[in-house]
């Protein structure tokens, strides 16, 4: 199967190559030259349909005319074909007054006369434009520009007439990739234009055009130049920045152009040891700023900083690197008030949070009583690790405390927090005594040993201090003697004159250093 002899405009029609297409030959495309990107992955072909405008005979000054031929019949191999579809032909002129005795359809080729002054012809068939110049011909020529996106530059473009002295008048259009920007006249042949370049166009060659469309004398003329946009490179500066432990860092970068004028556009990303952040942040007057809270297992030290610009199609990516200096945090200690007797153990407790009220999870807490550091039985401090915010120490209180109130420290201790202790009240309760006692069975004369032990009833371990006395049978034998270290009262009764019988013995202690006084009543039985 063959397509030939056929019309594809806009280049928007896809062939896809298959077996059995034999060719795409000898269209017209809608161009003299078609844009052959558009059919990407098919196949292109080999020849195509041109579109040719001329002149048959000179331009005649008296009658004001001139013959012209328009073909659509030839290949741009320079081969002639016959079969093109009839295509719509329009035919103008710069004189608004010029005549053509023929403007509507073509089938291959048309002849046809134009009448009026000298001016600049045009035919058009689908996308495609040609043109004849009746008038003097002129050059017209632009400057290649270089630049950046946002800038203002300046366009000239100078026409001059081929064969005089004329100088050009009349307007110059400027074109940007074909799209108008501005018509400006001309003034002694020059065509000035200050173009304030978008801000968003990327930097990348454009073709930049400036179009004369003539006079009545001078003919139309054009040329094309390269704007180049490249990228221009900023000024980033990262600011070195200074917070305690547990505050929030406000990261701040400062983007400026070449000329030290704050960028507007933009967004920045930034960097801790090399660890991205979360979120860019945009560009503001110049400033770029990120509000990082610091991670709890951040140490007190130096981290590097880096603010890292993205870039804009004006502007090349950047990047600049400070630093962030953490200094130990200011932490908050809360210490339990305690109470327990001598000789008990009991937990010390304490809260540590940071000056945000955050939980702690590090470092150690030791105490002291009454400004003594509390140690184990080999000299060793006693510490206790924070976790989750809070500390516990099991302590036994020494069973020599007085029943009284002492004072009770925590002092917190880590490398990243700067050193803090608290004060609370450590009570030694008074507890309740008791002696153990066994009934003395003895006989007649015989010295009686009354022995026993007193203790604090709540912890089983022997008082402190204090004085034992007795009565027998409600009579006092003995007052102001000594329990000792161990707890242990020893007294004897040499001379025993006592009735062969049951006596009533009341044992009186009087109350140690940490233990209320107790009594006990029991028997000595003498036989």
């Amino acid at each position: 199967m063959h397509v030939d002899t056929s019309v594809f405009l806009d280049n928007t029609t896809q062939l896809t190559y298959v077996a059995g297409v034999g060719n795409i030959n000898s269209n017209w495309w809608g161009s003299n030259n078609p844009n052959w990107k558009k059919l990407t992955n098919y196949r292109v072909p080999d020849n195509y349909v041109i579109m040719n405008f001329t002149n048959t005979t000179p331009y005649d000054e008296i009658t004001k005319t001139i013959n012209l031929n328009i073909s659509l019949n030839t290949l741009n191999t320079g081969e002639q074909i016959t079969g093109v579809p009839e295509r719509q032909l329009k035919l103008s002129s710069s004189d608004p007054n010029g005549q053509f005795t023929k403007n509507n359809y073509i089938t291959e080729n048309v002849t046809c006369t134009f009448t009026g002054n000298k001016s600049n012809l045009k035919a058009v068939i689908d996308n495609q434009e040609l043109y004849i110049e009746l008038r003097e011909p002129t050059t017209t020529s632009i400057d290649n520009v270089i630049s950046q996106a946002g800038k203002t530059v300046t366009l000239n473009a100078t026409v001059n007439a081929v064969n005089s002295s004329e100088i050009a008048t009349g307007n110059v259009v400027f074109k940007i990739n074909g799209k108008t920007i501005n018509t400006v006249p001309l003034i002694n042949g020059i065509a000035t234009l200050n173009y304030n370049i978008p801000p968003d166009f990327a930097a990348k060659s454009y073709v930049l055009t400036a179009i004369y469309k003539g006079n009545d004398i001078l003919g139309r003329s054009s040329a094309d130049s390269e704007l180049l946009l490249v990228k221009e490179k900023p000024t980033v500066t990262a600011n070195n920045i200074t917070v305690t432990k547990g505050e929030v860092a406000k990261l701040t970068a400062t983007i400026c152009d070449s000329s030290g004028n704050l960028i507007q556009t933009g967004t920045v990303k930034f960097k801790i040891n090399g660890k991205t952040l979360p979120n860019q942040v945009a560009v503001i007057n110049g400033i770029t700023t990120y509000y990082y809270t610091i991670p709890t297992e951040f140490s007190a030290k130096n981290y590097s900083i880096t603010a890292v610009y993205l870039g804009t199609n004006q502007y090349l990516s950047l990047r600049s690197k400070a630093i962030l200096t953490i200094e130990k945090g200011k932490a908050n200690i809360i210490i339990s008030e305690t109470q327990a007797y001598a000789g008990e153990t009991t937990q010390l407790k304490t809260l540590i949070t940071d000056i945000n009220g955050n939980l702690i999870n590090s470092g150690e807490v030791i105490f002291k009583i009454n400004g003594r550091t509390l140690k184990d039985s080999n000299g060793n401090t006693l510490k206790s690790k924070v976790i989750n915010g809070q500390s516990t120490l099991d302590y036994t209180i020494q069973s020599n405390y007085s029943s009284k109130n002492y004072t009770l420290t925590a002092v917190y201790i880590d490398k990243n927090y700067e050193k803090i202790e608290n004060n609370n009240t450590l009570t030694v309760k008074r507890s309740s005594a008791q002696i153990s006692f066994n009934p003395i069975i003895t006989t007649f004369k015989t010295p009686i040993n009354i022995t026993g032990l007193v203790t604090s009833a709540v912890t089983q371990l022997p008082v402190i201090g204090g004085k034992i006395g007795f009565k027998i049978d409600k009579e006092t034998v003995a007052t102001n003697l000594t329990v000792d270290s161990k707890g242990i009262f020893n007294y004897t009764i040499i001379n025993n004159t006592y009735e062969i019988r049951t006596h009533l013995l009341e044992i009186i202690y009087d109350g140690g250093s940490n233990t209320f006084g107790t009594k006990l009543n029991t028997t000595i039985t003498i036989n």
